[in-house]
């Protein structure tokens, strides 16, 4: 959960996100903390599905990694993409898109 937390701080920071940045005054939304409870509830989930087929000897790891796997790739692909369209909309009230 942690590493999720930071990958997302530094793309926040990245595309520009930050109260640092005067274009976010334009929308003021608190998106890491959104994506931080999504993430949560999510992570959280997933991970007591983990533990009941860790579970299982054998077949249970293997559908604990694919739980895993899916979770976390889906939540990435999600929040990436939540990511960019606040970026996108930055851009083009700047005139920059």
């Amino acid at each position: 959960m942690a590493i999720v937390g930071s990958f997302f701080t530094k793309c926040y920071y990245a595309f520009c996100l930050d109260d640092k940045t005067d274009l976010t005054t334009l929308e003021k939304s608190p998106l890491l903390k959104e994506l931080a409870q999504t993430s949560a509830v999510r992570m959280g989930a997933s991970a007591l599905g983990e533990f009941l087929c860790s579970l299982i000897p054998v077949a249970g790891s293997a559908a604990a990694a694919v739980i895993s796997f899916t979770t976390t790739r889906d939540l990435l692909q999600k929040s990436l993409k939540e990511l960019e369209d606040q970026a996108r909309k930055v851009l083009r009230e700047a005139g920059l898109e």
